[in-house]
């Protein structure tokens, strides 16, 4: 069976509703949705490794990731060549969550900690420059995102190959129309997956 890994945006936990949505709904997929660490060197680490665990067992593997998740998955899927779904994803997370600098506490996990500049620094090595290459990518995107600019996102994406770009008017950073998107979800992910 192919697995579907879900990676969760920042200051969430994988106990989300998306992931639990689309774990009822991908009935052909096992869905996967781990908690991760707030410092991205052990996050990304933690993600490949359950990344290698998989391909090496000769599993299909897709990433689906939300807001930082999706930076995250862009950064995996390429560096693996997995198919990739991404929900209002972050495109510069080191902008966007400087404001978090200092304390924290985990929405979902309750988890305090503190979150540095070097974390920001952390982030960078995980960009993506847009001249080199995306696997089969679908970018998902609601245009009301109250965090981050929805348009400037699917301009960057626009005409690049291998990407599909799916716009929903209003909704919210996070993610108001993932019932309506399932159908590309679901498309993107049979077309590019092996059973």
């Amino acid at each position: 069976m192919a697995t579907l890994l879900v990676i969760h945006g920042f200051n969430s936990s994988g106990d989300t509703d998306k992931a639990a949505f689309l774990r009822s709904q991908l009935g052909g997929f096992e869905v996967t949705s781990p908690t991760y660490s707030h410092d991205p060197d052990r996050a990304v680490a933690d993600l490949e490794h359950r990344i290698v665990a998989q391909t090496s067992r000769h599993k299909s593997l897709a990433l689906l990731g939300t807001s930082l998740g999706a930076y995250y998955a862009r950064y995996l899927g390429r560096r693996h060549w997995l198919p990739i779904v991404l929900l209002n994803p972050a495109l510069d997370p080191v902008s966007t969550l400087r404001p978090a600098l200092g304390q924290n506490r985990n929405f979902k996990t309750g988890e305090r900690y503190t979150f540095f500049e070097s974390h920001l620094t952390a982030l960078e090595r995980y960009a993506c420059e847009d001249r080199h290459a995306d696997p089969p990518t679908l970018v998902l995107l609601d245009m009301a995102d109250e965090m981050l600019h929805s348009a400037e996102t699917a301009r960057r994406f626009k005409d690049r190959a291998n990407v599909r770009v799916v716009c929903f008017e209003g909704g919210n950073h996070r993610f108001a129309h993932i019932g309506e998107a399932l159908p590309y979800i679901a498309n993107h992910l049979e077309r590019n997956l092996t059973a």
